[in-house]
């Protein structure tokens, strides 16, 4: 074996026997995790929404036919987003993205789509952070569900201030003329999956719906990992 396989193996076994003396902790509850599930221990995972037992149907935002999520956002929901896009825990990321995959497979209007399609970032913010959480979630469906993904054809052309901060009117227009189809040969006629990880207002999945549309997509639907109150149709949970 060569040197650096040697070194794979005393740093596999070197994490197995710290787990084992110091076991991980729930980033949640802080008790302890099991090694199947990192991070997050089992108990606080089956505190969240089940997908088996239906997905959340959301008020559509303009340009959505349909929009799912798993799970209402709560202060567990938005403490695992935050982990993964401030602090590249992407082992949640991978949880998640099963997560949603449950759903695209459960749904026949997901499953049928032609694409998936990552609500993308301004090149200067995936710079900055590294890498896009809505991509990483899009690779897991890819895999699980076997859906296409298609990262090239959406791109975000105006930088835009951060959404968190602004009112739901606001968050409309610091968004409108955002996003714009570059390759629309990919989109004509095809229903589209967009991918996020929260949605608020659904004016960002509201914007990128009206490029895809405007290019000549059949239809564009939405899947996300969570909600807010504010996106949550009336009446329904």
């Amino acid at each position: 074996m060569q040197f650096p396989g040697w070194l794979a193996v005393v740093r596999s076994v070197k994490n197995a026997l710290l787990d084992f003396v110091f076991p991980p902790v729930c980033i949640i509850c802080s008790g302890n995790c099991e090694l199947e599930t990192p991070l997050v221990c089992k108990a606080c995972w089956a505190a969240f929404p089940k997908p088996a037992a239906g997905s959340i149907e959301v008020k559509q935002p303009p340009g959505i036919a349909r929009v799912f999520s798993v799970w209402e956002y709560d202060e567990k929901v938005e403490k695992i987003v935050h982990e993964v896009k401030f602090f590249r825990k992407f082992a949640l990321s991978r949880r998640i993205g099963s997560e949603l995959s449950q759903v695209f497979l459960s749904e026949p209007c997901l499953k049928k789509s032609d694409m998936i399609i990552p609500v993308p970032l301004h090149k200067s913010r995936q710079r900055e952070r590294g890498f896009n959480q809505s991509e990483l979630l899009c690779e897991v469906i890819g895999r699980q569900a076997d859906a296409k993904i298609e990262v090239s054809a959406l791109r975000r052309v105006r930088q835009t201030k951060a959404q968190s901060k602004l009112n739901a009117a606001e968050r409309a227009q610091n968004i409108s003329g955002a996003f714009k189809v570059v390759k629309p040969e990919l989109i004509r006629g095809k229903r589209v999956v967009l991918i996020d990880d929260v949605l608020t207002t659904g004016s960002t999945l509201s914007s990128c719906a009206g490029a895809l549309l405007e290019a000549g997509a059949e239809k564009v639907y939405a899947l996300t990992a969570a909600m807010t109150l504010l996106g949550r149709a009336k009446g329904k949970v």
